[in-house]
């Protein structure tokens, strides 16, 4: 999985899976060269990867709500074969998921 990850962040363990993608903790260095730990999580659908980034800038700002930090399309090439995914990232909720 690792190769599949852009080179700023660094995989750390698997949070859940789910129809929508797969969840993972990971640390990505800020500006300051410290590390943060936020979740990375992996779309294959490009049109629920829109809906989720278009929904979560639309509540940007309610607390009640998680933070997406940025989202971006991923090129992941092996051999001749080549594919996207979408990735999301977002703050990291500490407290536990939706189901706890």
């Amino acid at each position: 999985m690792t190769d599949l990850v852009p080179c700023e962040y660094t995989l750390l363990s698997k949070l859940g899976e789910g129809g929508f993608g797969a969840a993972w903790r990971a640390i990505r260095l800020n500006a300051e060269g410290q590390e943060d730990h936020v979740c990375l999580k992996f779309m294959d659908d490009q049109d629920s990867w829109h809906k989720e980034v278009y929904f979560g800038n639309l509540m940007k700002g309610d607390p009640r709500f998680v933070r997406i930090l940025e989202a971006f399309p991923h090129s992941i090439t092996s051999g001749s074969d080549r594919s996207t995914q979408f990735i999301i990232v977002s703050e990291l909720m500490e407290q536990g998921n939706l189901s706890s």
